[in-house]
């Protein structure tokens, strides 16, 4: 991953196996998605919807048993 910086907004590029770069909106390293303005609203967005739809199978899992 390559990050320039040009006052607020990033630019991501990414390579796969060496091959030509490409530029990017998000990348996700180690887990984190990072997007081209430095913050992590993508990242925390998918994690909320995570937890949203493990509550969801929680929940019906508990009603499965009333």
């Amino acid at each position: 991953m390559l990050l320039t910086l040009n006052g607020v907004n990033a630019t991501l590029y990414t390579t796969a196996f060496a091959t030509r770069w490409k530029k990017v909106d998000s990348y996700k390293d180690l887990g984190v998605t990072f997007d081209k303005n430095i913050t992590f609203s993508e990242h925390i967005q998918e994690k909320i919807n995570k937890a949203y739809s493990m509550l969801g199978i929680i929940k019906k899992k508990l009603y499965s048993y009333g």
